[in-house]
């Protein structure tokens, strides 16, 4: 008898998806998230409650908020790459000898 886990199964074919469906699959989750709470806020406002104005913005704005959550976190991975990004002497020194390769060889075709 094979013993099956539910996180095994799952985690076997997230990996074999393919990254657009992997983002349709998050989209569409936080989309059914995002439509629920509206839908929760438009219950509310109809039985007569009023939630405060803290609770409509967040829910109203949250795919605003989600852009701009992403479009940070972007940056700031991208800035930390930046930073810790180091030199490689031996990268360097193979490109210099690269360059001197091409132009040894254009000097010997007749170009400058």
């Amino acid at each position: 008898t094979k013993k099956y886990c539910l996180n095994r199964i799952i985690f076997y074919h997230y990996d074999k998806m393919l990254r657009w469906q992997i983002f349709g699959m998050y989209g569409v989750g936080l989309c059914s998230i995002w439509l629920a709470g509206l839908n929760w806020l438009a219950s509310k406002k109809a039985g007569g409650e009023d939630p405060s104005i803290h609770v409509q913005v967040a829910i109203q704005f949250a795919p605003l908020w989600t852009v701009l959550l992403l479009g940070i976190y972007a940056v700031s991975w991208i800035a930390y790459g930046v930073v810790t990004l180091r030199d490689n002497p031996d990268s360097a020194q193979e490109l210099d000898e690269h360059v001197k390769e091409a132009k040894a060889e254009m000097k010997k075709r007749g170009i400058e």
